[in-house]
């Protein structure tokens, strides 16, 4: 039996899927997956299944869903239940490395780099085998991982598994670069870039893999694109690593002319590589997992003028564009005097370059336009499943986003923030699953919390939303948790001050050099 936690959550008896259940039932199973065959308590097991709402008596509802686990399991494959011992004060799944998608993955991972001192060839047959467990396409995950089952703790370890995908993709591109295809190369670093365009190493290696590739003239243009966005985000110059390899590609340097070497993707591991997951299939029969954003104008003078819903048409497109997602990666969906963008596209790209770049096409927008004319957008962003079929779209997590852009709340933050162009307001699982882990990109700090406790709303350019008017009770403001100071992440790297501290990398979260490594 093999299990998948790459994408929806469920197991394979000789290649056929197992329904193990409810999602609580593939939760469970997850978690202890995720634990890797160790031994999860039962109260960790309760508080990362029913979180800070558990049932009135947990450890009963926890034994139901482990027999029920266990029958699934016999009845898939004799024997199989054997997979979830008895134990006293908590579970654990054993199952061999091998028959999970995640942990041939890691292992995998783990081997190429080993082997990457000695042999580079070797070690990009291996990244390339360890990345086929996510899919055929490289850098698209469709659906995410641990699709199907929802909860703080798992969202947290969604990120983990993403953050974890992302560094193999720069891994293999660097392989790529020094032993394989740049051409390949240069597909994969330009989706990074995209999601992390301050990102120094990311940089550098698309500079080589263009030159390579005798894409010059991308070469050149890249450097002054990156220094203008630091100054502007960050206010600071380029590195200087970067400025001297911007250097040798204005000078001709030998190494970084175009050469062109090809070595074929290997099979996936042993036929052990979880099956295509088939977009076209899942039309109109399963949910997709999209992001969504909803964008509403608050210019009542102008409703239902279609003038309006053209310039929010436009700017989207400018921040798509800017962001590096394609237009075939995104459907609309039109509401009132706006609309909802489903976007297959990673959520984090979305929530840092995506929401950035949207708020600089506004501000173009409107430097030029008369004060009456300019436009004031409600922003929301939520991730979920959606149904679609003949007749449309349809959807609780679809809903969900509707509500949270059209809250009276956000409405009035947006109304008292006067100066603002716009409000950001995230779903409670966005901010969990994502926002307040840290990336300071994603200023969880100037997040404040909806008094429904269905959200989060951040005013661009404001340190705290304006919840509430002067008159109400300012104790009663519910602001942004705090993000810890320091500690250690889920899979092993150090974070402090938001910045996290890679055991075998160089930059911290942002790309830039990590000054404070020892």
């Amino acid at each position: 039996m093999d299990f998948v936690l790459l994408h929806e959550v469920t197991a394979r008896v000789d290649g056929n899927p197992v329904a193990l259940g409810e999602r609580q039932h593939r939760l469970f199973v997850a978690i202890l997956l995720l634990a890797e065959s160790q031994h999860v308590p039962t109260d960790q097991l309760i508080s990362r299944i029913w979180g800070d709402l558990p049932p009135e008596k947990p450890q009963e509802q926890l034994n139901r869903i482990v027999n029920k686990v266990r029958r699934t399991l016999a009845d898939a494959e004799t024997g199989a239940d054997a997979h979830l011992p008895r134990g006293s004060g908590g579970y654990r799944l054993q199952v061999p490395r091998s028959h999970v998608d995640w942990l041939r993955f890691r292992d995998c991972r783990s081997q190429a780099r080993e082997l990457a001192r000695t042999d580079k060839t070797g070690a990009l047959d291996l990244m390339r085998a360890a990345l086929a467990e996510w899919g055929p396409v490289p850098g698209r995950m469709d659906p995410e991982p641990l699709f199907g089952v929802n909860g703080e703790w798992i969202s947290g370890m969604r990120v983990t598994l993403v953050n974890e995908h992302r560094a193999a993709r720069l891994e293999r591109a660097a392989l790529e670069i020094e032993t394989g295809d740049p051409g390949l190369a240069v597909g994969e670093l330009e989706g990074l870039f995209a999601l992390l365009p301050s990102n120094y190493r990311i940089a550098e290696l698309l500079v080589h893999a263009y030159c390579l590739d005798g894409r010059r003239t991308d070469a050149l243009a890249l450097f002054p694109r990156m220094d203008k966005l630091l100054k502007k985000t960050h206010g600071e110059d380029a590195s200087q690593s970067l400025r001297e390899l911007h250097d040798r590609v204005l000078h001709d340097d030998e190494s970084l002319r175009p050469r062109a070497v090809i070595h074929p993707a290997p099979e996936s591991m042993a036929g052990k590589a979880v099956v295509p997951y088939d977009r076209e299939q899942a039309i109109g029969q399963e949910p997709m997992t999209r992001s969504l954003v909803a964008i509403d104008a608050e210019n009542p003078s102008r409703h239902g003028d279609p003038a309006l819903r053209d310039d929010l048409y436009a700017i989207f497109a400018q921040a798509r564009s800017a962001s590096g997602v394609t237009a075939d990666q995104v459907v609309f969906e039109d509401r009132d005097d706006g609309f909802i963008a489903l976007i297959d596209a990673d959520l984090m790209n979305i929530l840092g370059s995506g929401l950035d770049a949207l708020i600089e096409a506004l501000r173009r927008r409107d430097q030029d336009v008369p004060e009456a004319d300019r436009l004031r957008l409600r922003i929301a962003v939520h991730r979920g499943q959606v149904h679609r079929d003949e007749r449309g779209l349809s959807g609780a997590d679809l809903n969900a986003a509707f509500r949270l852009v059209a809250s009276q709340q956000v409405k009035e933050v947006l109304q008292r923030a006067a100066k603002a162009q716009c409000v950001i307001a995230v779903s409670d699982s966005v901010y969990n699953g994502l926002i307040k882990h840290g990336h300071e990109d994603l200023c969880a700090s100037s997040y404040g919390r909806l008094d429904d406790k269905t959200g989060w709303v951040r005013v661009p350019g404001y340190p705290h939303p304006p919840l509430h008017s002067e008159n109400d009770d300012e104790d009663e403001a519910d602001t942004a948790e705090p993000s810890p100071l320091a500690g250690a992440t889920v899979n092993g790297n150090l974070f402090y001050r938001n910045k996290i501290k890679n055991l075998d990398a160089s930059v911290n979260l942002n790309g830039r050099p990590d000054r404070e490594r020892r």
